[in-house]
């Protein structure tokens, strides 16, 4: 088991993804650490942690365990340009539609490419 730090000073959720609101953390006892999870049906169920955010202190890894909230990926957008030529497509891509046209310049065609993706989907942008 993987055990990170818990910092009840940034927002927390179940390990399962599931919003906790945290009501007190310093009851008396082994689960010192009370919160209302909010469930799907729009219920909210009491529950308690031990300091490290184990909800069972016998089952690792519980989908009721206390985590703090990853953060957001970053988005990217970008817009670029490749030139075309009937069905042939130029195999470079442009930051702006005259560099497309500047590269290819019997092209017929110059087409915009939006491209949208975030942290950790395998793009890398250069710096």
């Amino acid at each position: 088991m993987t055990c990170s730090e818990l910092d009840l000073s940034k927002p927390v959720q179940t390990r399962g993804g599931r919003a906790v609101r945290i009501l007190e953390t310093g009851l008396k006892g082994a689960y010192p650490i009370l919160g209302i999870v909010h469930t799907e049906s729009d219920f909210e169920i009491p529950k308690t942690w031990t300091r490290l955010g184990w909800y069972d202190h016998v089952e690792l890894n519980s989908d009721d365990d206390l985590v703090n909230v990853p953060p957001a990926p970053v988005r990217h957008c970008r817009t670029l340009w490749v030139a075309a030529r009937g069905t042939k497509v130029e195999h470079h891509l442009h930051i702006s539609p005259e560099e497309a046209r500047k590269a290819f310049p019997s092209a017929s065609a110059v087409i915009e490419v939006a491209l949208d993706w975030k942290d950790g989907d395998g793009i890398e942008e250069d710096k």
